[in-house]
């Protein structure tokens, strides 16, 4: 089998305190190994299964740990890092905040409709009648 093998550190774990490192190999098909499966926690699998990424971004882990934790915690990164991920695993809110409305569009789309996880989002283009809607 010919796979090209790509190492991912994630940082310290405000959860765990505990390094996390994993290995992934990106073999031709594009898929992992049962052994590579059996190696991810609930959030790494759920990003590989539900979003199709075999790597988070610099402190996306750390982030949707700490919020799966049910800690207070505040991101800040470039769009399109996939925050909403902590609602695919726990019940509750998740509040995700972007700049660009297709994009929040896409999301609410593609959580409501492909993964049945109730969505909806506030943007400054809507009435006072649906943003009162979102908020009950």
């Amino acid at each position: 089998m010919d796979c090209k093998s790509t190492d991912t550190h994630g940082s310290i774990s405000s959860v765990s305190s505990k390094r996390h490192h994993s290995q992934i190999s990106t073999c031709k098909q594009g898929t992992l190994s049962n052994e590579e499966l059996q190696a991810l926690d609930d959030i790494e699998l759920a990003n590989v299964v539900i979003f199709g990424n075999k790597a988070f971004r610099p402190m996306q882990h750390q982030a949707c740990k700490t919020s799966v934790a049910k800690q207070d915690c505040f991101v800040l990164t470039p769009t399109g890092d996939e925050f909403e991920l902590p609602s695919t695993l726990k019940p509750g809110v998740t509040v995700v905040i972007s700049l660009l409305l297709s994009l929040i569009q896409d999301q609410i789309i593609t959580l409501t409709l492909k993964y049945g996880i109730p969505s909806t989002f506030l943007s400054s283009q809507q009435t006072a009648a649906q943003a009162a809607a979102v908020l009950q």
